[in-house]
Order: C-alpha cells, then sequence, then structure tokens
C-alpha cells in the first residue's frame, strides 16, 4: 500500500511538471506589445480586399497564431519570435511597408503573388537574418536597392515579374555567398550583368530573361561551379558567348536566346550534365561545333535564326537522348546528314528549314 502511495505521489509531481511546462508554453507564445504593433504597421500599408488578415488585431494578442505568422521560440530567454511570414496569393494590395525591418528575427519572407506597388523598402536589409525573400509576381517599381546585397545570410532571393522594377542589377549582390536561386525574370532591368555575380560559388539558379539587360556576359559566371540554370534570354546581350562557360560541369540548362551575341558558338565539351541548349535568335557565326555531340545528356538544341555556316556534322547522329534539334534560319549547306534520322531514335522534332541543305 505504501508503494502505491509513493507511485501517485510520483505521478501527481509528473503531471504537475507537465502542466506547468505546458503553462509557461503558453503563457510564452503571447506576443509582445512591440511585435505586434509592428505587424498592425504592416498590415496598415496593404489593401485587402478579401479581409485575409480579418484576424490580425489587437483584440487577438496572439500574433504568432494570426494569419501567415510563424514564430519560434528564442533559446536564449524562452520568448515566442516572429520568424516567418507568408502572405503570398492573398490578393493584397497596397505597398510594402518599411516596418518590415523591425521583425528583426525574420527568416522567411513571403509577399509573392500579390497586387503590390511601390518600391522595395531600403529597411528589409535590417533583416540580418533573412534566408529567403519572395517578393515576384507583384506590380512593385523603382530600383532594387543595393542594400539588399548586405543579407548575407540570403538563399533565395525571387522578385522577377515585377515589370516596374528599373535600374540595374546591384554590383553588391556579388555579397550574398550562401545565394542559390536569383530570380530577376519578367521586369524592366538594365545594364550589364554584374561581374560581381560570379562569387557566388553556391549559385545554382541564376533567372535574368525577358529584362533590358546589355553589354557582355561575364566571363566570371564560370566561377558559378554549383550553376545547374542560367538563363539570360529576351535581352540586349552582346558580344561573343564567354568560353568561362564551358567548364559549369553542373549546368543541366542554358538559354541566351534572343539576344544580339555575336561570333562563334563555344567549346561546351566539359558541361556534361547539360540537357537544354537554346542559342535562337542571335548573330552568331561559323560553323556548329563538333564539339556539341560530346553532349551526350542534350535533349534540346536550338541553334535556329543564327548565321552558322557550313554543314551539318554527322556526329548527331550518335547524341542518343536527342529530341528538338532545330538549326533553321541560317546559312548552312552540304548535304543532311543520313546519321540523324537513322541513329538519333528518341528524335520527335527536327527543323531544317531556310538553309542551304539538300539530301
Amino acid at each position: 500500500m505504501a508503494f502505491l502511495r509513493q507511485v501517485f505521489s510520483l505521478l501527481i509531481s509528473v503531471l504537475v511538471i507537465v502542466f506547468s511546462s505546458e503553462y509557461v508554453a503558453c503563457q510564452g507564445a503571447n506576443s509582445s506589445s512591440s511585435t505586434i504593433e509592428v505587424l498592425l504597421e504592416v498590415k496598415q500599408s496593404f489593401e485587402d480586399p478579401r479581409n485575409v488578415l480579418k484576424d490580425w488585431s489587437k483584440n487577438n494578442p496572439n500574433s504568432c497564431f494570426w494569419r501567415g505568422v510563424s514564430c519560434a521560440r528564442n533559446p536564449a530567454n524562452g520568448s515566442f519570435q516572429v520568424v516567418s511570414l507568408n502572405l503570398s496569393d492573398s490578393s493584397l494590395g497596397g505597398t510594402i511597408s518599411p516596418s518590415l525591418g523591425l521583425l528583426h528575427d525574420l527568416l522567411q519572407l513571403d509577399l509573392s503573388s500579390n497586387q503590390l506597388s511601390g518600391p522595395i523598402p531600403t529597411t528589409l536589409s535590417n533583416l540580418s537574418s533573412l534566408e529567403s525573400l519572395l517578393l515576384f509576381s507583384n506590380q512593385l517599381s523603382g530600383p532594387i536597392p543595393p542594400e539588399i546585397g548586405t543579407l548575407i545570410n540570403l538563399q533565395i532571393l525571387k522578385i522577377g515579374d515585377n515589370i516596374g522594377l528599373t535600374g540595374p542589377i546591384p554590383d553588391s549582390f556579388g555579397n550574398l555567398q550562401n545565394l542559390v536561386i536569383l530570380g530577376l525574370a519578367s521586369c524592366s532591368l538594365s545594364g550589364h550583368i554584374p561581374a560581381e555575380l560570379g562569387k557566388l560559388t553556391q549559385l545554382q539558379y541564376l533567372i535574368l530573361q525577358d529584362n533590358q539587360l546589355d553589354g557582355l556576359i561575364p566571363a566570371e559566371l564560370g566561377n558559378c561551379s554549383s550553376l545547374v540554370l542560367f538563363t539570360a534570354a529576351v535581352n540586349s546581350l552582346n558580344g561573343s558567348i564567354p568560353t568561362e562557360l564551358g567548364s559549369l560541369q553542373n549546368l543541366q540548362t542554358l538559354n541566351l536566346a534572343n539576344n544580339t551575341l555575336s561570333g562563334e558558338i563555344p567549346s561546351f565539351g566539359e558541361m556534361n550534365q547539360l540537357v537544354y541548349l537554346n542559342l535562337l535568335g542571335n548573330k552568331l557565326e561559323g560553323g556548329i561545333p563538333k564539339s556539341l555531340t560530346n553532349l551526350q545528356n542534350l535533349e534540346t538544341l536550338d541553334l535556329s535564326a543564327n548565321k552558322l555556316t557550313g554543314g551539318i556534322p554527322t556526329e548527331f547522329g550518335s547524341m542518343g537522348l536527342i529530341n528538338y534539334l532545330v538549326l533553321s534560319s541560317n546559312n548552312l549547306s552540304g548535304v543532311i546528314p543520313k546519321e540523324i534520322c537513322s541513329n538519333t531514335t528518341n528524335l520527335e522534332h527536327l527543323m531544317l528549314a531556310e538553309n542551304k541543305l539538300f539530301g
């Protein structure tokens, strides 16, 4: 009987401890008044036609449970801090509040796919812990703040599909050495591609297409050894394609279509992982290099609408995975190699029109 009393007493003690712990956790989850004030300032800058932020209210003091807000406990003092704000695809209009820069513990900020307008606040550079910044598919305007380049923990930066964003790509982006994804497509960015981007050895996705960029493709991009995808199509880039790009052994997609690139196609012999190569709509000259036929993982090759001369290498017949081969609208001549049709078993699209080919 005494043993049972001891067990019962121990059980009561455990329950008290568990209840106390849960009480502390629940109490700790209550947001500080300063955090609530900041979030309410952020809310004031939005236009919210669907009333998706109806629970953002002083009458609901636990902001960690507000829509789009995620919190984490600070192990140092046990308090809860806002670490993520995700209001993507919420039909929000208005502007991005500079007060967001006061949420110093923020790791992720996602305001993508809304109708937000106005500039990107420079105060976002105060978010020194930020790892992901997603502002794409809005109506933002003005230049990209160079101060964003101080966010050295940033891994994902996607601010494309904002047609009103103008000016250059900041050189300071070369300081974002943890960056994995840089998405700047479909804006109105101008100027050169910064050579400083060549310092981003962790970068896997560089998406610059559909802007107004001009000048040369920096040879320094050949140092982006982790690059998997590089697209700068539909710009006004000129000069030759740097041979240094050929050292990007992890690259799977290279799209430089619809620019004004000139010179000869360089050797891409070390791009063993390349699956997609699109150089259409440029001013490339010379012959089709036989080294392209060493790209045995290549599935799509589009060299159309250039000024290429010479014949089609018979070695194309050894490219077993090629599915889409477009060489039309050039100055190619000679016999069409029969090996292309007899040996390339995956070939479904072959376009050779507007050349001087026969056979």
